[in-house]
């Protein structure tokens, strides 16, 4: 054997060597997925100057996938509260971890918001509010739901059953934990009975087996722009109609009513833009306003963990409808801001029977609290 030959041998052995080495080296990265992503209330100044747009953020992820900080990248302008918001409500979400080499590790997120000045889960429908209420009763019994409450007075609808993904989604488009055994959802849907044409608001609930090590956890998720989205698009479907998410701002609101209203259906109160009743007001308003439907607020496991109660007080505005939009934490009563996220999802899920103020229903300001107090 040669010796430029054993010299050959020798450096393909190496480089084989080395490459195996470097390929084996080379981490195996998963990054940080979202499992529970409530979203921010809008802020009041920004609100009320009809500001809207994207605010970007960094996230920095703990290896339990927990949130450690927040940093504001951008926002569509300053100073009308959106960084404290996105802050707040990024400050509560919930990740699988990122995993380097199958072991979960800390790791940054880096994503986006979009404040949008229309109703979370609200659509206006070209149809009258009555057959628009058929239609979604009949819809959430093909889906194979059990109706819990069917209330034709109030138009509220409250329907549950098992998490089917072949009827709706799949476990991944709705990010549901990866290691979700089963789960129930909870649906609740209102048609508002008092103003044409129909507006509809959807909110859905989750609750969810899910599976760490040998220990099983039931977590509550409220919300999820998805589902509600397709529901919304299916009874639009069902219809035969057109369907447009609902403006937050109450004039655009009366223009949709105009621009959808059916040939031969009427109604001057919905062609104008509902009021937003003062206090003096309200008290000579024909109709006060009525709770119809409630959801109570879920505990956060972290604050049941460490046995700690409190109460939340906010404001919102309810609308001509009767649906609760944007509410405010008035008087912070936790600081780690679990409470208050719990509160607000819950109440987004809230429906009165509207004030009415000459003979039209009205808008108005309501002041709203939970407590969250432990069993004895």
């Amino acid at each position: 054997m040669t010796a430029r030959f054993c010299r050959s041998v020798a450096l393909i052995a190496a480089v084989w060597v080395l490459t195996s080495v470097y390929a084996t080296a080379q981490p195996r990265v998963e990054p940080a997925r979202v499992l529970f992503a409530p979203q921010p209330a809008y802020p009041p100044q920004a609100w009320s100057a009809r500001v809207e747009g994207d605010v970007r953020f960094r996230a920095m992820l703990r290896a339990d996938g927990m949130v450690e900080s927040v940093e504001i990248l951008a926002v569509p302008e300053t100073n009308l509260g959106f960084e404290e918001a996105v802050r707040t409500a990024v400050a509560g979400w919930q990740f699988q971890p990122a995993t380097l080499n199958g072991v979960a590790t800390g790791s940054e997120y880096t994503g986006s918001l979009r404040f949008e000045l229309r109703l979370p889960g609200e659509a206006i429908f070209a149809a009258p509010s009555r057959r628009t209420w058929d239609a979604a009763l009949a819809m959430v019994r093909e889906l194979g739901l059990r109706v819990q409450r069917a209330d034709p007075q109030h138009q509220i609808l409250i329907a549950s059953g098992k998490y089917e993904p072949k009827k709706l989604l799949s476990a991944a488009e709705l990010k549901l934990p990866a290691n979700s055994i089963d789960g129930l959802i909870f649906l609740h849907v209102m048609v508002a009975r008092d103003l044409e044409p129909a507006r509809v608001a959807v909110g859905a609930v989750f609750d969810i087996l899910s599976a760490k090590g040998r220990q099983l956890r039931m977590i509550r998720r409220y919300g999820n722009d998805d589902i509600v989205s397709l529901l919304l698009s299916r009874l639009a479907a069902r219809l035969r109609v057109k369907m447009e998410p609902l403006s937050a701002n109450a004039e655009q609101r009366a223009q949709q009513a105009v621009a959808l209203m059916p040939q031969g259906l009427a109604d001057p109160c919905s062609a104008v833009p509902a009021r937003l009743l003062t206090a003096d007001e309200m008290k000579e308003a024909t109709r006060k306003p009525e709770l119809v439907s409630s959801v109570r607020a879920t505990y956060p496991s972290d604050r049941r963990e460490v046995q700690r109660e409190g109460t939340v007080f906010f404001a919102a505005e309810l609308t001509e409808h009767g649906t609760v939009v944007n509410p405010q934490n008035t008087i912070h009563a936790d600081d780690s801001g679990q409470f208050v996220l719990a509160s607000q999802m819950a109440a987004r899920l809230w429906r009165f029977r509207p004030a009415v103020k000459d003979g039209c229903p009205a808008r108005m300001r309501i002041n709203i609290n939970q407590r969250f107090v432990l069993p004895k």
